[in-house]
């Protein structure tokens, strides 16, 4: 059997302000992430310049990407968001190394 914790109304005030800045944090860090992902989807023409052979695949995931960016409330977390982030990192890597005429 585990023994609770009692909780001043400091320590209560003190998580409260932890919770606050963390908050904080996370929509300074979303307002920062939906602004980064608007620059990029205003050069979506450039997105597949050089991987001619797989730019359907390119194309797609970072629109998938930045979909799930610009609607979080669609996703079931911020995991979600960064799987969507790192598999159209990875399809565009591909896509580079195995392209002929890739930059």
């Amino acid at each position: 059997m585990t023994t609770a914790t009692k909780l001043t109304p400091a320590d209560v005030k003190t998580r409260l302000e932890e919770i606050l800045s963390t908050a904080v944090d996370y929509a300074a860090a979303e307002d920062k992430m939906q602004r980064l992902s608007r620059t990029l989807e205003v050069s979506e023409d450039d997105w597949v310049m050089g991987v001619d052979r797989f730019g359907a695949a390119v194309d797609g995931q970072i629109r998938a990407a930045l979909h799930d960016v610009q609607h979080p409330e669609e996703m079931s977390d911020a995991l979600h968001i960064c799987q969507a982030l790192q598999d159209a990192i990875d399809v565009l890597k591909f896509a580079i190394e195995r392209s002929d005429d890739a930059c």
